[in-house]
């Protein structure tokens, strides 16, 4: 089937916020919090600059196609930006 959302990530300090917004939701939805809820990750300090992308996976699943509209960056200061609405 196809499926159609909204994905974030959102980086404070040595965190990475991941969330989601589906079609219908009234807001985002924090999925993952890196390296918080991924236990076997040992601590790390993430660079000042980094390099990021997108890329599509699929566990255990064949013929997996990702369309990737747009992506767009924003400065955050604080976690809370990280569910606010942009422009």
């Amino acid at each position: 089937g196809n499926f159609t959302g909204l994905l974030r990530l959102c980086r404070t300090g040595n965190t990475v916020h991941m969330l989601r917004r589906l079609p219908g939701d009234a807001g985002w939805t924090e999925t993952h919090t890196f390296p918080q809820s991924f236990p076997v990750t040992p601590a790390f300090t993430l660079p000042a600059t980094l390099q990021v992308g997108m890329i599509d996976n699929a566990y255990q699943v064949a013929d997996v196609r990702a369309e990737i509209d747009h992506i767009r960056f924003a400065r955050v200061t604080a976690q809370g930006d990280c569910f606010a609405e942009l422009d």
